[in-house]
């Protein structure tokens, strides 16, 4: 399987406004922590866990594979802050943590795309 790189920097960059709309009330989706939370059904997910495993003797590949399950995890903590009515919890989450982890994965999914296409 290989990597459709931009595609997967997209979707992750779009989960912010994701969670952002969630948390404002004016998202239409129905967000579950216990999907978000799982880090292999997402596209960058299933290549970590399929086509990428012949990586994972990589450091940058080690790194985005913990980079991306913590991002998945927190999100999820996002919802489910939100979900029990933690909504500033969740905002804060979101802008502080959630934001540096963002950021810090796709610098490293970036890095990591550079190594695997040479």
């Amino acid at each position: 399987m290989n990597a459709d790189w931009l595609k997967i920097i997209t979707a992750h960059v779009a989960w912010k406004q994701r969670l952002q709309k969630f948390l404002d009330g004016t998202s239409t989706e129905t967000l579950d922590p216990a999907v978000i939370g799982v880090d292999n059904r997402c596209e960058l997910g299933k290549w970590i866990y399929s086509g990428g495993t012949s990586f994972q003797h990589n450091a940058s590949y080690t790194t985005v594979k913990e980079l991306h399950a913590n991002f998945h995890k927190v999100a999820a903590s996002i919802v489910d802050y939100h979900m029990r009515g933690e909504t500033q919890a969740a905002q804060s989450l979101l802008t502080g943590d959630y934001s540096q982890l963002s950021n810090t994965l796709k610098k490293n999914i970036l890095r990591l795309r550079s190594e695997v296409e040479r």
